[in-house]
């Protein structure tokens, strides 16, 4: 065994210290998780040629050997094993591989949440893809989605965004304002009276001797 990293049991076996294994003992045990290292002592990651951060597991070479920046970018390796490009003016992005086209504006050039598309920059022109209910060029433009007039019976057409709603008028209900309420569950007829119900109100079929809207 080795003496300074174990000791020996009564039946002849090596006892590991913490941090050392094999059958004498004459191993550390790396850092837990350490991919592309070794150890002279216990728990250490000490990483081989071409790799780095704290586990090891950060290819250093990425930069010579996969090249990742575009556009004449400038490819740095930063502490923790991770590479950065360092793009040129007028890119932008992970490996600058877009261009500041006509969306890389201080001011979004799409309003009221439209999503603006250049191409990654190559294009000439932009186009804003808008949100359900706006549109123009620059999707500034609230649709009125009262044009179709949607409301039924007369109803007040209330637009919102990509939205409607119908104010009915009395005797009617529902979205469209296209149920016909029943102008009788009142019982508005009196003396006996018959109510029949009618597109927004009520006719009285009086009984004998009585008159009236209501058969008062």
């Amino acid at each position: 065994c080795n003496h300074s990293n174990s000791r020996c049991d009564d039946a002849g076996v090596c006892r590991c210290d913490p941090g050392w294994e094999g059958e004498q003992c004459e191993r550390c045990v790396p850092m837990p998780g350490c991919r592309h290292g070794y150890c002279q002592q216990p728990w250490q990651c000490n990483c081989q040629a071409g790799w780095g951060g704290r586990f090891c597991d950060k290819d250093l070479s990425v930069c010579v050997e996969k090249q990742p920046c575009r556009h004449g970018a400038t490819c740095v390796m930063e502490d923790g094993g991770d590479y950065a490009c360092v793009c040129p003016e007028g890119f932008y992005g992970r490996n600058c591989e877009r261009r500041a086209g006509p969306c890389h504006q201080r001011r979004p050039p799409c309003k009221n949440g439209g999503r603006c598309e250049d191409a990654d920059g190559f294009a000439a022109e932009l186009t804003c893809r808008c949100l359900a209910g706006f549109t123009g060029r620059r999707c500034e433009a609230d649709v009125d989605d009262c044009l179709m007039a949607p409301c039924a019976n007369g109803a007040t057409c209330l637009d919102g965004v990509n939205r409607f709603s119908c104010v009915c008028p009395p005797g009617f209900s529902g979205r469209f304002c296209t149920v016909n309420l029943d102008d009788c569950v009142s019982r508005p007829c009196l003396n006996g009276g018959r109510c029949i119900d009618r597109a927004g109100g009520f006719r009285c079929i009086c009984q004998p001797g009585f008159t009236g809207t209501t058969c008062q």
